[in-house]
């Protein structure tokens, strides 16, 4: 089972609904780190609706787990800063 596999499970075991794969990269070479995004929409139990960019980040010596979510009504205004923030992120 690949990253996105993994973490649309994992929302699903959380309680998640109507979980949906928007975009997925596995095994991307980003200099020494190997990063793994998913990029997914789903509704939480109370029906909020979010979307949400998780990637797990490999380096030489451990792994790290970063994520970023919003309304989808937010998403382009708030996805760039989500994005840089989470590409800042080292392992």
């Amino acid at each position: 089972m690949n990253w996105g596999q993994f973490r649309v499970e994992h929302n699903r075991e959380e309680g998640d609904l109507n979980v949906v794969t928007l975009a997925a990269t596995t095994d991307r070479r980003v200099g020494n780190q190997r990063w793994s995004c998913v990029k997914d929409r789903y509704n939480t139990k109370l029906r909020t609706q979010y979307v949400e960019l998780a990637c797990l980040v490999s380096g030489p010596r451990t792994s790290v787990v970063t994520v970023g979510a919003s309304p989808p009504g937010a998403w382009a205004q708030v996805s760039p800063l989500l994005e840089r923030s989470i590409a800042s992120v080292r392992a």
